[in-house]
Parts: C-alpha cells; structure tokens; sequence
C-alpha cells in the first residue's frame, strides 16, 4: 500500500498544480483581454485543456475520497450495515469496470491525438488526450481499494 500512497500523493499534488496553473493562466487571459486591451492567444486554449485534466484528475480521486453525492444521500437514508454494504461494492464495482473501459478506450483516443494539433499551439493533441487513460488506471486502483475495505468491513463508503 505503500505505492498506492504515493500515487495519491502525487495526484493530489498534480490536482493542485493544474489548478493553480489553470487560475494563473485565466489571470494572465483576463489581464491581456482587459488591460493591454490584446487577448492572448494562447491562454485561452491552454486553460481548456488544464480544466480538462483537472476535471478527469478530480473525478478518478473522487474514488477514493467516495465523494459520491447521489450515493451518500441514498446510503445515508438506509440503516441495515449490509444493505449500504452491498450499494457501496456495487458502486465500487461499477466505477471499475467504468475505470476499465476510460482506460482502453481513452488509449486509443490518444494515440488519436497525433494526428490532431491544437489550434493556437503548435502541438499535438496526444498530451492533452493523455489524461483519460491515466485517470482510468487510477480510477481503477482506487476502486480496488475502496471494494477490499468495504468488503472486510473497515469502511462502508467515504475514506477509511
């Protein structure tokens, strides 16, 4: 577990880079249109592609933080330990195999990326596309760990 400490570790990190960066750009963005009365070109574009990685960043650690609204408000409601038992493995099931097709299917969408560019930068959309399939392989390393601890009972939902 050790590994997968330091994967959450560096996710959580990652998460808070892009979004620092992702704010500084969109500053930099108002500050060009606004100010110098000469929008950037470039920022725009830039911070598109950051809100993306933040938002498949976010929902993969949303695994395991079990940051699940419509779930907690639905487990909450139920008394029986079993049945919640039962909801959050499902749950945890389901985000798995959804961790499973993001990630071979978010594969092949970025090798795709070669052959696009983006539009205001001269590269290739490969590194923006990269973030599926990492987010899926977290998504299902979180899911594995959420079912072994709502299986033996140290946890039913939310963090352990």
């Amino acid at each position: 577990m050790k590994i997968k400490s330091l994967v959450d570790k560096i996710m959580e990190y990652l998460i808070i880079i892009v979004l620092v960066a992702m704010s500084l750009i969109v500053l930099w963005q108002v500050f060009t249109r606004f100010v110098l009365d000469d929008p950037s070109t470039w920022s725009e574009e830039l911070a598109k592609y950051l809100m993306i990685w933040l938002a498949f960043l976010a929902g993969a650690m949303g695994i395991k933080t079990g940051s699940h609204l419509g779930l907690t408000l639905i487990s909450e409601s139920i008394e029986n330990p079993n049945i919640k038992k039962i909801i959050w493995s499902t749950s945890y099931i389901l985000c798995f195999i959804t961790g499973l097709i993001i990630t071979v299917y978010g594969y092949k969408f970025m090798l795709a990326g070669k052959l696009k560019t983006a539009s205001s930068m001269s590269f290739t959309m490969t590194p923006v596309y990269a973030i599926i399939p990492i987010s899926g392989v977290i998504m299902i390393l979180n899911s594995i760990e959420k079912i072994y601890y709502t299986i033996s009972k140290k946890v039913i939902g939310g963090k352990r």
